[in-house]
């Protein structure tokens, strides 16, 4: 996976999107990982600083949240059941 900031595109289109307030606003992208508690502790490692701790939800995943700076919920989560 890669990702691309908008603003460094010689595209209009993606220049006039990093140009957005908001972008993030409401948008979660669900992420696979094959072990997400050492996923999470790399990133701390690492002096990043996600918005929760890895916890089991009913619906059968381990997962965390961590915002971007646009505001994006990067949510890394394993299948648990």
């Amino acid at each position: 996976m890669d990702f691309h900031p908008q603003d460094k595109e010689d595209k209009p289109e993606f220049q006039k999107e990093a140009n957005l307030k908001n972008k993030g606003a409401g948008l979660f992208l669900y992420v696979k990982v094959d072990n997400v508690d050492k996923f999470y502790k790399g990133l701390i490692a690492k002096g990043l600083k996600p918005s929760s701790k890895p916890r089991d939800w009913p619906w059968g995943n381990r997962e965390f949240v961590i915002r971007d700076p646009d505001g994006y919920k990067l949510v890394f989560f394993q299948k648990i059941k």
